[in-house]
């Protein structure tokens, strides 16, 4: 079947972008398209559509951890985070960064608040988020230059940032060079 039936293939751009709800049984899918689509993995169809709100492409998702609430983060390449409650057919918006939207990731609750994510542009500010308020909490600079990877430890309030040249820095969620 086909995630995204109206994206076209493309050799640029971030093509399809997927993020597994393994516990719910869903698929949520993006990419150069201002659609965001949920799939039901088990009956392959697709179960909600939502529209991005912007004509730029997804460039990264995640979800929160199972047993929360459903709710899954869309990282675009205008630097805007969409916030999307599997519940609610609009999604929110979150727009304080400038630059594409590396990655986004929840942070796990033993990190901080379970509602609580980490994003990462490519001018290499990351943020943390309260997903309560739709503000950003803290911000930081992971790189001097322009970084093309984020991860997230799962455990420990660490992540690992990655920039053009190939250095890494590993950095404290509380922003200090480790």
């Amino acid at each position: 079947w086909r995630a995204v039936p109206e994206m076209q293939a493309s050799n640029r751009g971030q093509g399809l972008v997927m993020h597994m709800l393994q516990d719910f049984s869903k698929l949520v899918v993006g990419g150069e398209t201002p659609l965001l689509r949920v799939w039901d993995l088990a009956r392959e169809r697709c179960v909600q559509t939502y529209q991005s709100g912007t004509n730029s492409s997804v460039s990264c998702l995640c979800s929160m951890k199972a047993g929360e609430i459903n709710t899954a983060l869309a990282g675009c390449s205008d630097g805007s985070i969409r916030v999307l409650d599997l519940r609610a057919n609009q999604p929110s918006r979150l727009t304080e960064h400038s630059t594409y939207v590396v990655n986004v990731a929840m942070l796990n609750g033993s990190l901080g608040s379970e509602s609580q994510m980490i994003s990462a542009a490519s001018n290499g500010e990351i943020k943390i988020w309260d997903l309560r308020t739709m503000s950003s909490i803290k911000t930081f600079r992971a790189h001097k230059e322009r970084i093309t990877a984020m991860a997230l430890h799962p455990y420990a309030p660490v992540l690992a940032a990655g920039s053009d040249a190939q250095m890494v820095n590993v950095i404290s969620t509380g922003g200090e060079v480790l």
